[in-house]
């Protein structure tokens, strides 16, 4: 799952959410600085960066899900395996890698 960061044409941040059926990994992506993107996913109330990654809300992401039970099993498991390997906040938030931009 990879939520691609945008600025849209009135210069405030969105989101679109790419690749939702690969729940194998989970990524920030944006053309911006990690500073905007920090800036953004706050904003959003996405979650908020820290010095590598970005923190993300597991709820919202579910959120953008689609009515499909297995999708929703999928994603459980992929935050259950985050939170055994310690990528999960005591708040709820899933660590993000940041895509450097291209």
């Amino acid at each position: 799952m990879i939520i691609r960061l945008i600025r849209n044409e009135n210069d405030r941040p969105s989101y679109l959410v790419e690749a939702l059926y690969d729940l194998k990994r989970l990524a920030v992506a944006s053309d911006e600085s990690a500073e905007w993107i920090g800036e953004a996913v706050a904003s959003l109330n996405l979650g908020e960066r820290d010095a590598e990654h970005v923190w993300l809300s597991a709820t919202v992401l579910e959120e953008h899900g689609p009515p499909d039970p297995q999708w929703h099993r999928n994603f459980k498991s992929m935050i259950d395996y985050a939170a055994r390997n310690g990528w999960v906040s005591e708040v709820g938030w899933v660590r993000a890698h940041i895509i450097p931009p291209t």
